[in-house]
Order: structure tokens, then C-alpha cells, then sequence
């Protein structure tokens, strides 16, 4: 939809139809190079490496913009006409030159299509203010140049633009706002779940005891930015989660944005994320245009939605959190919304030269962004994080950690099952429910599993006389861990182990 905004007056100036979807257009062409629903964002980003020009005149022959800003999109040429132009890379092959080459061409189709409405509508109404939600408004690479654009003075993008956004937006349409306000601007989005008491988060933390140890830091940012700069990569948990798919500092992975190792070791071994895709930076909000390339109307980017260049003259130094192209999804951090975040950024630059962190949301890639203490714990202990810090609590990992994970409790995490299928070629499996995807296990680990719920793993290898298989069974129960399909943890969950038999 294209609404005009007066004096909360809405006019709805166009709607599109379903077959016009700028984001259909966009998953529909990913498939072509490997990709599913839900990751056009890994294209958007493989584009970059690629060269548009190869492959424009394909995407030209198949979308035709019209007058009025409109566009068309031509239905059902997919098969038949990329096949003539193009071979698809199946899912599980290398990635070449060509699919990135491909990933360019579809980016700037996309931008083609999205700037011809907008600059249609920005003359047809006049408004130098943009606001913009739904799946592709969070194509920042698209928005980032819009930014550097004169075509509008202030653009704002929805930090929630998928689905989850709609209840905001619900509510502020309905709302009725006295003559002469108009709604409050969205300045922050920390209105998710908040952390419990101090006492409370200790009280957790200690439940965790056998697998790590903690202590209370006086000086959290200053302690912090020094792991950062040696290096170290930390799980940052404070006040209440953010709203939306951004972390913006509440529930992050951060790492010291100088290094491109960390960005390698952070792809590698805790999000296990394809290297070519980049890590944002979060600077402080007084220091964007010492950094970035940008028009001195922006001042702010509080919701990382948007690239920018980084400044030729710190590209290299930035290495982190420079992409391939030379530009980065910033964040601005306030020290207004966020004064702790704010706080451990300035450190950082005290230690380092740059007061800028490179942060990533805090999950690894089976999971979403953890929300509480617990799940904070659980990525630590399964990860190659090296330390963890909620509220002032410095933890890190014990030695030995996988000998005091077998006194924890195991369970299904919601969505399994377990199987097993007798006959002479009998198999035991954990499925997945909603997808039908099986996982093959041993037959000891389905002994075990197959136990009394809110037993230790220890109480349920003794009662099936498996604990000789001790070894073999944590190096099972570790990676499905990882994967969090199984849930291991020191009290007693509710979710249940019990088998099912496939007849």
C-alpha cells in the first residue's frame, strides 16, 4: 500500500495486488540460487560481491515499469526463461561467481522497482518524509541508498517490519488523537521481556554452577572493553529485550569491530553462518559522522536498518564490520534510551581508539535471540562464547564441561519426538513435527531418552544400565544440544520424553 499521511489523516493512494509483491518477486528468484523463505537477507547480502550488469538484461525482460509509479512483475517466465540464462545452483552446492552475480542482478531489479513508486509518489504528494514497513523495508541495502538519496529528508523503517510489527501499527491506527498531536515517534524498541531482579539472575546463575563460574563486577564496562579488545567474543544481556529481528545491545553478541578474525570465528563456530555474510556496528550516536558516509540530516539510526559507507579511511581499521562493498548496517546508540550500552561503547573506544563494538544478535543458528537468564546460559555452555555478562555477573565456562552436563536434566524441546521403527532393519529417530525432518540417534541414546522425565542424564543411564556408554552418549547429546532440539538443563522442565512407536 502507498498511504498519504496528513494531520493523521490517511488516504490510501495505491494497493497493490498479491501477484505485484516487490517480496514474492524477491523470494520467488532466490530459489534460483539455493535460498528458501526467510533468507533473502543472506542474498542481499551475497550481492554485493557480485557484478549486477551480468545478468541485467534478464531481470529487465521480466518486470516492465509503467506509468504512475506503477510496476508488473510477469508471472510463471521462472522456469522457462532462467533456465535459458541461467544454471540454478542447488542448495548444498558451492556458491560461485555467477549466483553472486545473479543475487546482484535481483537486488538491483528490486531497487529498480521500489525507487520508481517512490519517487512517483514523493512528486504526487509533495511529502519529504517517508515511512516504510513490510519484509523488503528491511532490505537495508536498499534503504541505505534511499537514505543517501535527496529524495527525502527523514525515512523512517518499522525496526519490527515483519508480522510481529502489526500489533504495534494496530494499535496506533485505532488510536485517536486529540486535534493538532499527531502519534510519538518511535525513538527506542527495548520493550520486550525485561530481566528479573538481581537477586534473581544470581539465583539462576548459580543453578549453573557445575558448568560455569561468575563473579560481580564494580567495573562491568571497563572489564568488558578490555576482554573486547584482547579478543574475546561475550554475550551482552541487560534490561529488557529489544522489539523486533535487530539486537541492538540488550541481547547481543559483541566483539571488538577492528578484527575480521572475529567476524570468521563468530561465522564459524557460534552462529555457523556463510562467511560472506557481515556483522553490523554499533557506534555511538555522537560519532556516526566520524565513521560514515552520510548527509547531515541523518543524525541518528537507532534501529539498524540502514547501510552506510564506512569512511575510506577506516575500512581497513574497521575490518569487522566492514562488508566486501565498503558499507555497514549501523547503529546508533543513544545515551538517552541506552545509557548501559552507551556506557560499554565508550569503553571500548577508550580502549581501542574506536567507539564502535561489533554486535550481532545473541543466538547461535538453530535458535532465536534468547530472551532470559536460562537461554543466555544454555548458548554460553553450547557455544564457543568466551564469556558471558548479564546485568553485572561476568561468567564464563568451566573445564570439563561436558562431565558436569551429565548430572543435568535432558528433555525434548518442543515440536519433537522419538521414534522408533522395529522390524530387522530397525531405526530410532527424533522428529521434528512441524517439518517431518528425522534425525537419526542411537539405540542407547533412545534408551535413555525414553526414561522418566526430570531424571538427571546420570539417574537415567543407571536405570538402563548405559552408563558405560557415558562418552558416546555426550558426544550424541552435545550437538542435538547445539541444534536445541534436546534441552539440557540443571531444573526439571516440563517438556517430556516419552516415546512414540511407529506401527
Amino acid at each position: 500500500m502507498v498511504i498519504d499521511v496528513r494531520d493523521n489523516r490517511w488516504d490510501v493512494l495505491l494497493e497493490l495486488p498479491i501477484d505485484e509483491s516487490l517480496g514474492f518477486f524477491y523470494d520467488r528468484l532466490i530459489r534460483f540460487i539455493g535460498y528458501r523463505n526467510f533468507e533473502e537477507y543472506k542474498v542481499m547480502s551475497l550481492a554485493s560481491y557480485g557484478d549486477p550488469a551480468v545478468y541485467r538484461n534478464l531481470f529487465r525482460e521480466h518486470y516492465e515499469l509503467l506509468p504512475e509509479g506503477r510496476f508488473r512483475t510477469l508471472q510463471g517466465w521462472d522456469s522457462s526463461v532462467v533456465f535459458d540464462h541461467f544454471q540454478p545452483r542447488r542448495r548444498h552446492e558451492p556458491i560461485t561467481k555467477k549466483d553472486m552475480d545473479f543475487a546482484a542482478g535481483l537486488q538491483e531489479a528490486l531497487e529498480d522497482m521500489a525507487g520508481h513508486l517512490l519517487r512517483h509518489y514523493r512528486a504526487v504528494t509533495g511529502h519529504r518524509r517517508l515511512a516504510m514497513a513490510g519484509g523488503v523495508a528491511l532490505n537495508c541495502a536498499m534503504t541505505g541508498r534511499l537514505l543517501l538519496q535527496d529524495m527525502f529528508d527523514d525515512i523512517f523503517v518499522q525496526p519490527a517490519s515483519n508480522d510481529a510489527g502489526c500489533a504495534l501499527g494496530a494499535a496506533l491506527y485505532s488510536t485517536r488523537w486529540p486535534d493538532g498531536e499527531v502519534s510519538p515517534q518511535m525513538e527506542h524498541c527495548y520493550w520486550g521481556p525485561s530481566l528479573p531482579a538481581a537477586d534473581e539472575i544470581e539465583r539462576t546463575v548459580t543453578e549453573w554452577d557445575g558448568v560455569v563460574s561468575y563473579r560481580r563486577t564494580t567495573q562491568p564496562f571497563d572489564e568488558v572493553a578490555t576482554l573486547l579488545a584482547s579478543g574475546a567474543i561475550i554475550g551482552w544481556v541487560q534490561g529488557r529485550m529489544e522489539f523486533g529481528p535487530r539486537a541492538l545491545g540488550n541481547r547481543s553478541i559483541l566483539a571488538d569491530a577492528r578484527f575480521a578474525a572475529a567476524t570468521a570465528r563468530i561465522n564459524s563456530i557460534i552462529k555457523k553462518r556463510d562467511n560472506f555474510q557481515p556483522f553490523a556496528p554499533s557506534v555511538l550516536e555522537e560519532e556516526l559522522h566520524t565513521y560514515f558516509e552520510l548527509p547531515a540530516r541523518v543524525r541518528r539510526l537507532p534501529f539498524m536498518v540502514f547501510t552506510a559507507r564506512v569512511k575510506p579511511a577506516y575500512r581497513e581499521k574497521l575490518a569487522g564490520i566492514t562488508h566486501v562493498d565498503g558499507t555497514a548496517r549501523v547503529q546508533t546508540v543513544s545515551r538517552k534510551h541506552n545509557p548501559r550500552y552507551w556506557s560499554l561503547v565508550r569503553a571500548v573506544g577508550e580502549h581501542t581508539g574506536f567507539p564502535i563494538v561489533l554486535n550481532t544478535s545473541f543466538n547461535n543458528q538453530a535458535e532465536p535471540i534468547v530472551q532470559s537468564v536460562e537461554d543466555a546460559l544454555a548458548c554460553l555452555v553450547s557455544t564457543e562464547l568466551d564469556y558471558l555478562v548479564v546485568d553485572d555477573l561476568l561468567i564464563s565456562k568451566r573445564d570439563q564441561v561436558a562431565d558436569q552436563l551429565w548430572d543435568f536434566h535432558p528433555s525434548l524441546r518442543s515440536g519433537y519426538e522419538l521414534w522408533h521403527r522395529p522390524g530387522r532393519d530397525q531405526t530410532h529417530e527424533i522428529h521434528n513435527v512441524r517439518s517431518r525432518e528425522n534425525r537419526r540417534i542411537s539405540p542407547e541414546l533412545y534408551g535413555l531418552l525414553s526414561g522418566p522425565e526430570g531424571s538427571t542424564i546420570a539417574q537415567l543411564a543407571d536405570a538402563a544400565g548405559l552408563a558405560v556408554h557415558r562418552g558416546a552418549l555426550m558426544s550424541e547429546l552435545l550437538p542435538l544440544w547445539n541444534a536445541r532440539i534436546v534441552g539440557l538443563s540443571p531444573a526439571v522442565e516440563s517438556g517430556s520424553c516419552r516415546s512414540k512407536r511407529v506401527r
